[in-house]
């Protein structure tokens, strides 16, 4: 199954934004988002009751080798900001970055995320 798509929410200092899109989190098939400028956050919020494991992909090769995976732990009850995501090192040739969640729980109990640019 292709990954769950997270939209990007536009924040303007002169049009506030306060409805950050939410999306459940897909555990399975993966999830990621648009990254056109390189000048995109991913929000988190770990509502569940166990950390949550955050893996960013790279898509980068260094002398023929793979960069490591940025891996983020969030606590239970914790907010983070993970970016910008600079397009030579995270996008695919689509410009998305891919996100991997992993949780001992069922998706239906974990965080919600959402993603500004």
């Amino acid at each position: 199954m292709p990954r769950t798509t997270i939209p990007v929410a536009t924040v303007d200092r002169l049009v506030p934004s306060t409805a950050l899109p939410i999306v459940n989190v897909d555990m399975s098939n993966g999830m990621q988002f648009a990254n056109e400028g390189g000048n995109v956050y991913l929000f988190i919020h770990n509502d569940g009751t166990d950390t949550l494991t955050v893996t960013i992909v790279t898509q980068v090769l260094v002398d023929g080798l793979p960069v490591n995976d940025a891996v983020f732990y969030i606590n239970f009850e914790e907010y983070h900001i993970i970016g910008p995501f600079p397009g030579n090192i995270y996008n695919t040739v689509d410009k998305k970055v891919q996100v991997n969640i992993s949780h001992m729980m069922s998706d239906s109990d974990i965080s919600i995320v959402g993603v500004i640019a």
